[in-house]
C-alpha cells in the first residue's frame, strides 16, 4: 500500500466559496466530493478561475502566475450590469474529520481577502492569521502553491525545463522533509544571531571584568581615604571650635567701644554740618546782595538806553504817517476816473440788450410756429406710412383668414374620426394598475428596512475604519520612531565598541609601560605587583598639559625627564636602584620628593612673561597633584613656552637668556644653542590624554546606549499594543463589510424588482392616462376648431371692407403732406438768419460786461487801498503816543533803581559780619571732629578685625563642612587639645591623603558592588548563550541526519516508480532520475535531480530535446511516480491533458482512475476522455459578459461542450 493512503481517505477539499474573485462577481459555492470532480465549460467562461482561486487562497504571491499584471487584478472589475467589487475573497474548506491536521477542528476553513487599497488578510477558521501559519499547517501534506498536488499546463512544462535544484523541491515535499528544512533554516538563523550576541557579549564581559578589578582596588583605596579624611575633619572642627571661643571672649567689648566712638563722631559731624550750612546760607546772602547791586546798575543803564531809543522811534513813526496820508489822496483821484469809464460802458450795454430782446421775441414766435407746422407735417407722413403698412397687412390677413378657414374645416373632420378610434381601443387598465401598485408598496417597505440597516452598518464601518486608520497611523509612526531609534542605537553601539576597543588597547599599552626604558618599565611593573614601595609614578603620568596644543611643547620641555620616576624619598629611590642592579634590567632616573627642592620662575623670567609671543611658563601650563609641586618646578619651572622660534631668538638677542621651547618643539638653551627640525613624537604625553578622553566618551556612550534601549522597548511595546487594537478593528471591519456586501446585494435585488414593477406600472398608467387625455384633447380641439372656423370667415369679410375704405383716404393725405413740407422749409431758413444775428449781439454784450466787471473790481481795490492808507497813518500816530508814555515811565523807574541799590549795599555788609562769626565756630568743631575721628578709626579697626575673624571662621565652617559654626561647637563640645597639636595632626593626615593622590574615586564602593553584580550577570548570560549555541548545532546535525535518511528513501522509491511509470505511459522506452553531486557539499542535502529520458524508438537524450507532448507525458510520469510514493489527499489539475493525443489521454485517464481511490482530484478539462472519470461534474458558463456562474450539467451537455471546445 502506498505511503499516505490513510491521509487521502480521511482528508479532502470539501468546498470552495468565491466572492468578487476574477469573473465570479457574486458569492459562488462549489462543493467538492471525494473521487474525481470535473470542471468543464467553453473557452473564456472562467473555469480556470476556480483553479486560480485554489492556488490564491493557499498563498500564491505571484500575480503573473495568476495571469494578471498586479495582484489587484484578481478583484472583479465590473460588467454592464454589475459594479466593480471592492474586495476579493476566497474560502477553502478542508475536511479534517480524522484530525490529521494539527488543529482541534473537524472542518478547517482557510480564507484570503484582498482589498483595492492593497490590504490583504488571511483567516484560519475565521480567525486572523499569517500566511506562514497556513503554510506550516499544510506542510508535508502535498497541498501548496508549488507542490506536486497543484498542476497546470505551464507548471508541467516548468517541471521538465527547470533546473535540477528547483526540481528537488518536489522530492523534498514528497519525502516530508520540508518541515525539517524550515527548522534547519530557523536554527541556522538562531545560531548566527547567538554568535553575534556572543561576540557583543564577550566585549561586555571583558570590559566588565576589567572594570570590576579596577573598581575593587579603587574601593579599598576609597575606604582608607575616607577614614583619613574623617580624622582630619574632626581635628579641623576642633580648631574651629577653639578659634570661635577665642573670638567670642573679646568681641562684645570691642563692639561696645566701636559703637560709642561711632555715636560721638556722628554728633560732632551733625553739629559741624549745621554750622557749615549756616555759613553757606550767609555766603549765599552776600552773593545775592552783590548780584542785586550788579543787576540794578545794569538796569539803570538799560533804562537810559531805552529812553534814547524811544525818542528816535517817535520821529520815525511821524514820517511814516505823513507818507500814508499822501497815498490816500492819490487813491481818491483814481476812483473818480474809473466812474466816468464805467458810465460809458453801461450805456452801450443797454443798447445791445434792447436789440437782443427784440430779436429773441421774433425768433421765439417763428420757432413756435415752425414746431407746429413740423409736427403736423411729421404726423401726416407717419399716418401715410402707417396707412400703407396697414394696407399691406390687411391684404395678408385676408388671405390668411381664408386659408385658415379651409384648414380648420379639414381638421374638424379628422378629430371626429380620431375620437371614434380611441373610444373603440380603450381597455380596462384600472384593475391591473391597482395590482402593480400594491406590489410596489410592499417592495418599498422592504427596501426602506434594508436601507436603514445598511446605513447603520456603513456608519459603524466608517467609524471603525477611521479608528483603524488612526491606529495604523499611530502604529506606523511608532515603528518609524523605533526604526530611527534602532539606527541611532546601532550607531552609538558601534561608536562605543570602537571607543572601548581603542581605550582597552591604550590601557594595555599604558599598563605595560610601552615606550619607556627597560629600567623604568621594570620599576613600574614591580610597583604594580607591590614589590617596590614609595613609587609615585613616571613624570608623564603625573603631569597633564592643560591644553592639547601644548602637548608637543611640554614633551620637548620635559626632555629626558619623560623617563624619570618620581619617588617618595631618597631611600625608596635607593631601594629601586639596588633592585635594578640585582636584576640587571637597565637604569632609571629617580626624583625623590624629600630631596628635590625646585623653585619656579625668578625676576628674570617674570620680566619675560607677558611679552608678545610668550605663551607662558611651562610649569603653569600643566595640571598636577600639589604633592609633586617641587618636582614640577624643578623640571619645568624655568622653561618658557613661546609661539615660534622667532620669538625665542628675539628674546635671546635682547639678553633674556632663558630656556625657551616653541609650540612646534624647537628648543633654545640659555647658552644660545638651538635644537629643532623634524622629530618623531613619542606620544607618551598625548596617550594619557587620549585615555582620559576615551574613558569619558565610553561612559557617555554607555549612558546613551542604555537610554536608547529603554526608548526602543517603550516604542515596541506601544507598537504591539496598537497592532492588537488594529487586529480587533480589522476583524470588526471584515464582519461589517460582509454584512454591508450582503445588504447591498439584497437591496440591489429588491430595487431591481421594484424598478421592474414600477416600469410596468408607469407604462400602463401612462397608456391609460394617455388614452383618456387623447379623447379629452380631441374634443377640446374639436370645439376650438368649430369656433375658429366661424371666426376665420368673419375676420376675412371684415378685412375686405376695411381694405376698400383705407385705399380711398390714402390719395387725399398724400397731397396735403406735400404742401406742408414746402412751408416748413421756408420757415427754417428765416429762423437760421435770426439765430445768427442774436448770437452776434450776445457776444458784444459779453465783452462790455467783462469790461464793466473789471472796472468794478478795480474800484473796489482802490477804495480798499485808500482805507488801509488812512488806517495805517492813524496806527502810526497811536504808536508814537505809546512810545512817548513809555519814555516818561522809564525816567520814573530810574529813580526807584537808585533807592534799591542803597538797600542792597547795606544787606551785604550785615551778611559778611555774620559769616565771619560762624567761621570761628566751624574751626572749633573741626578740632573736635578730628579727635573723634581718630578714636572711631581705632575702634573700627579692632571691630572689623574681630568681624573678619568671625566671618572667616563661619566661612571655613560652611565651606568645609556645610554647617554653621554654632552646630560644630555644639557637636565638638569641650576641646582639651592644644591648637598647635591639632594643626600638626591635620598636617600629618593631609600628607597621608596627598600621598594617596586626588584620583581617589569615593563612588567606587557603590560602583564596585554594582559592576560586580553586572559582571556575574553577563557571565551567566554568556554561559547560557554558549549552551544554546551547542544545543542548536546538535539540532542541526540531527535534522541533517533525518533529512538524509528520508530523502534517500524517497528518491530511491520515486526513481523506481518513475522508471516503471515512464514505460507504462509511453508504451516502452526508458528513463531515469540522477542525483547531482554538489562541490564541497552533500548531494542528499543539496543535490539537484536530473531527468534522463529515451522515448520508444529514439536515442537516450535530455528532456530539453523532447517534443511538447513527450515533455508533458514525461512530467506526468514523474508526478504519478511521486503520487505512488506519497499520494496527496487532494490534487488540482488545469488542462494538463491538452498537449496529449487520444492514446496518451487514455493511459493518463487509466492512471488517474487508479489514484482516485486515495486522492481527491479536481480537474479542469476540455477532453471528453478525461471527463469519463467524473464522479461530479460542474459546468461554468458566462450568460452575461464578464460574469461567470456555476450550473448543473448532465452528461449529454458535457458531450456537447467538449465537442464545442474541440
Amino acid at each position: 500500500m502506498p505511503r499516505g493512503g490513510s491521509i487521502a481517505k480521511h482528508m479532502f477539499f470539501k468546498r470552495i466559496e468565491m466572492t468578487g474573485f476574477k469573473s465570479f462577481a457574486t458569492k459562488t459555492v462549489v462543493d467538492f466530493m471525494e473521487g474525481v470532480t470535473i470542471v468543464v465549460g467553453p473557452n473564456g467562461c472562467g473555469k480556470s478561475n476556480i483553479f486560480d482561486a485554489i492556488r490564491w487562497v493557499l498563498g500564491e504571491q505571484s500575480a503573473k502566475s495568476l495571469r494578471g499584471a498586479k495582484m489587484g487584478d484578481v478583484i472583479f472589475q465590473g460588467s454592464s450590469t454589475y459594479k466593480p467589487m471592492g474586495c476579493a475573497q476566497v474560502t477553502l474548506v478542508i475536511d479534517n474529520e480524522a484530525g490529521l491536521l494539527p488543529v482541534d477542528f473537524s472542518e478547517v476553513s482557510v480564507t484570503r481577502r484582498l482589498y483595492r487599497s492593497g490590504e490583504s488578510e488571511y483567516l484560519l477558521n475565521k480567525m486572523p492569521c499569517r500566511l506562514k501559519d497556513i503554510q506550516d499547517l499544510l506542510l508535508d501534506t502535498g497541498a501548496g502553491t508549488d507542490s506536486y498536488s497543484v498542476m497546470e499546463q505551464g507548471r508541467m512544462d516548468d517541471i521538465v525545463r527547470c533546473k535540477p535544484e528547483e526540481r528537488r523541491v518536489l522530492f523534498e515535499e514528497a519525502a516530508g522533509i520540508s518541515k525539517y528544512k524550515v527548522r534547519k533554516a530557523e536554527a541556522l538563523r538562531k545560531v548566527e544571531k547567538v554568535e553575534q550576541d556572543l561576540v557583543r557579549l564577550a566585549d561586555r564581559v571583558a570590559e566588565s571584568k576589567t572594570r570590576t578589578i579596577s573598581l575593587k582596588r579603587a574601593a579599598a583605596k576609597a575606604e582608607k581615604y575616607k577614614a583619613l579624611r574623617d580624622a582630619a575633619d574632626l581635628a579641623e572642627k576642633k580648631i574651629l571650635t577653639l578659634d570661635m571661643q577665642r573670638i567670642s571672649l573679646n568681641f562684645d567689648q570691642i563692639e561696645k567701644d566701636y559703637r560709642e566712638a561711632k555715636d560721638r563722631l556722628a554728633v560732632v559731624q551733625s553739629q559741624a554740618s549745621v554750622v557749615e550750612a549756616r555759613r553757606e546760607e550767609l555766603q549765599l546772602r552776600v552773593d545775592e546782595a552783590d548780584a542785586s547791586l550788579r543787576d540794578l546798575s545794569q538796569a539803570k543803564e538799560d533804562q537810559r538806553q531805552y529812553i534814547n531809543d524811544a525818542k528816535g522811534e517817535m520821529l520815525r513813526l511821524k514820517n511814516l504817517a505823513d507818507n500814508e496820508r499822501r497815498r490816500a489822496e492819490d487813491y481818491l483821484k483814481q476812483v473818480t476816473d474809473n466812474d466816468k469809464q464805467k458810465f460809458e460802458i453801461t450805456e452801450n450795454l443797454a443798447d445791445i440788450n434792447a436789440e437782443e430782446a427784440r430779436l429773441t421775441a421774433k425768433l421765439i414766435g417763428l420757432v413756435a410756429k415752425q414746431n407746429i407746422r413740423r409736427a403736423e407735417y411729421d404726423r401726416m407722413r407717419t399716418d401715410s406710412d402707417a396707412t400703407r403698412v396697414r394696407l399691406r397687412d390687411l391684404r395678408k390677413e385676408m388671405e390668411t383668414a381664408t386659408a385658415e378657414s379651409q384648414r380648420l374645416q379639414t381638421e374638424q373632420t379628422r378629430l371626429l374620426l380620431k375620437i371614434e378610434q380611441i373610444d373603440s381601443s380603450n381597455g380596462d387598465f384600472n384593475q391591473r394598475l391597482a395590482e402593480h401598485e400594491e406590489i410596489m408598496l410592499r417592495l418599498n417597505a422592504e427596501i426602506d428596512q434594508k436601507r436603514e440597516a445598511l446605513d447603520q452598518n456603513q456608519v459603524l464601518l466608517s467609524e471603525i475604519q477611521e479608528k483603524l486608520g488612526q491606529l495604523q497611523g499611530q502604529g506606523v509612526e511608532e515603528l518609524k520612531a523605533r526604526d530611527t531609534l534602532r539606527g541611532e542605537h546601532r550607531t552609538i553601539e558601534r561608536q562605543m565598541q570602537e571607543s572601548r576597543s581603542r581605550l582597552n588597547a591604550l590601557e594595555r599599552v599604558a599598563k605595560d609601560y610601552e615606550g619607556y626604558f627597560r629600567g623604568v618599565k621594570t620599576v613600574m611593573l614591580a610597583a604594580q605587583e607591590h614589590q617596590l614601595d614609595g613609587v609615585i609614578g613616571v613624570v608623564p603620568e603625573l603631569i597633564t598639559p592643560i591644553h592639547s596644543e601644548h602637548d608637543t611643547a611640554i614633551e620637548v620641555a620635559l626632555g629626558n625627564h619623560t623617563q624619570d620616576v618620581v619617588m617618595r624619598t631618597d631611600q625608596d629611590a635607593k631601594q629601586a636602584i639596588q633592585m635594578l642592579k640585582a636584576s640587571r634590567d637597565g637604569r632609571a632616573t629617580f626624583l625623590p620628593l624629600n630631596v628635590i627642592n625646585g623653585r619656579e620662575g625668578g625676576p628674570e623670567i617674570e620680566n619675560v612673561l607677558g611679552r608678545p609671543g610668550v605663551v607662558g611658563l611651562a610649569s603653569r601650563l600643566v595640571a598636577y597633584d600639589p604633592y609633586i609641586q617641587k618636582v614640577v618646578f624643578d623640571i619645568l619651572g624655568r622653561t618658557i613656552i613661546t609661539e615660534n622660534i622667532d620669538v625665542s631668538m628675539r628674546l635671546t638677542r635682547e639678553g633674556k637668556r632663558n630656556r625657551y621651547v616653541t609650540l612646534e618643539g624647537e628648543l633654545t638653551a640659555p647658552s644660545g644653542a638651538m635644537t629643532g627640525g623634524s622629530r618623531q613624537q613619542s606620544q607618551i604625553m598625548s596617550r594619557q590624554r587620549e585615555v582620559n578622553e576615551l574613558a569619558k566618551q565610553v561612559e557617555t556612550l554607555t549612558e546613551q546606549e542604555a537610554d536608547f534601549a529603554r526608548r526602543i522597548r517603550k516604542r515596541e511595546e506601544s507598537a504591539v499594543a496598537l497592532d492588537a487594537q488594529c487586529a480587533k478593528s480589522r476583524e470588526a471591519i471584515q464582519d461589517l463589510r460582509l454584512k454591508v456586501g450582503q445588504g447591498e446585494t439584497e437591496l440591489a435585488g429588491l430595487r431591481d424588482q421594484r424598478d421592474q414593477r414600477e416600469s410596468i406600472f408607469n407604462e400602463q398608467r401612462e397608456r391609460a392616462a394617455s388614452s383618456q387625455s387623447d379623447i379629452e384633447r380631441c374634443k377640446a380641439e374639436l370645439e376650438v376648431c368649430q369656433a375658429a372656423v366661424v371666426q376665420a370667415e368673419t375676420l376675412a369679410q371684415a378685412r375686405r371692407d376695411e381694405l376698400a375704405t383705407l385705399e380711398e383716404s390714402v390719395y387725399e393725405r398724400n397731397a396735403e403732406a406735400e404742401q406742408m413740407g414746402e412751408s416748413v422749409n421756408q420757415n427754417d431758413q428765416e429762423i437760421t438768419h435770426l439765430r445768427a444775428r442774436s448770437q452776434h449781439l450776445r457776444e458784444n454784450a459779453a465783452t462790455f460786461n467783462q469790461q464793466r466787471q473789471n472796472m468794478l473790481r478795480r474800484e473796489t481795490q482802490i477804495r480798499n487801498d485808500h482805507d488801509r492808507a488812512l488806517q495805517a497813518a492813524q496806527d502810526l500816530m497811536d504808536q508814537s503816543a505809546r512810545v512817548e508814555a513809555e519814555k516818561i515811565e522809564l525816567e520814573r523807574e530810574i529813580d526807584g533803581i537808585d533807592e534799591k541799590r542803597l538797600a542792597a549795599a547795606k544787606a551785604k555788609e550785615e551778611a559778611q559780619q555774620a559769616n565771619h562769626e560762624e567761621m570761628m565756630r566751624s574751626q572749633q568743631l573741626m578740632s573736635e571732629f578730628s579727635e573723634s575721628n581718630n578714636r572711631h578709626a581705632e575702634t573700627q579697626e579692632l571691630f572689623v578685625n574681630a568681624q573678619s575673624e568671625l566671618k572667616q571662621v563661619r566661612a571655613r565652617s560652611l565651606d568645609r563642612f556645610s554647617q554653621e559654626i554654632e552646630v560644630i561647637v555644639q557637636e565638638t563640645g569641650e576641646v582639651s587639645d592644644a591648637r598647635i597639636d591639632l594643626s600638626d595632626e591635620i598636617e600629618s593626615l593631609r600628607d597621608d591623603l596627598a600621598r594617596m593622590g586626588d584620583n581617589v574615586n569615593m563612588g567606587a564602593l557603590v560602583e564596585y558592588a554594582e559592576e560586580n553584580e553586572r559582571y556575574e550577570f553577563l557571565t551567566k548570560q554568556e554561559n547560557d548563550l554558549m549552551t544554546a549555541r551547542d544545543s542548536l548545532r546538535e539540532t542541526i546535525d540531527t535534522v541533517d541526519k533525518t533529512t538524509r535518511e528520508l530523502f534517500q528513501q524517497a528518491f530511491d522509491q520515486i526513481r523506481t516508480n518513475f522508471i516503471e511509470m515512464y514505460r507504462t505511459l509511453f508504451g516502452g522506452g526508458r528513463a531515469d532520475l540522477v542525483l547531482q553531486d554538489v562541490p564541497d557539499g552533500d548531494p542528499l542535502l543539496d543535490g539537484g535531480v536530473e531527468i534522463v529520458a529515451q522515448p520508444p524508438g529514439k536515442k537516450l537524450q535530455t528532456v530539453s530535446l523532447l517534443s511538447g507532448g513527450e515533455k508533458a507525458l514525461t512530467a506526468v510520469a514523474l508526478m504519478f511516480a511521486i503520487f505512488q510514493y506519497k499520494p496527496s489527499p487532494f490534487c488540482v489539475m488545469d488542462e494538463i491533458d491538452a498537449p496529449l493525443d487520444d492514446a496518451n489521454v487514455g493511459r493518463f485517464r487509466d492512471k488517474l482512475r487508479e489514484f482516485s481511490a486515495n486522492t481527491q482530484f479536481i480537474i479542469v478539462t476540455h477532453n471528453k476522455i478525461t471527463m469519463e472519470l467524473a464522479d461530479t461534474i460542474y459546468g461554468i458558463t458566462m450568460q452575461e459578459t464578464g460574469v461567470s456562474s456555476v450550473v448543473s450539467v448532465n452528461f449529454d451537455q458535457v458531450e456537447r461542450l467538449a465537442i464545442t471546445a474541440s
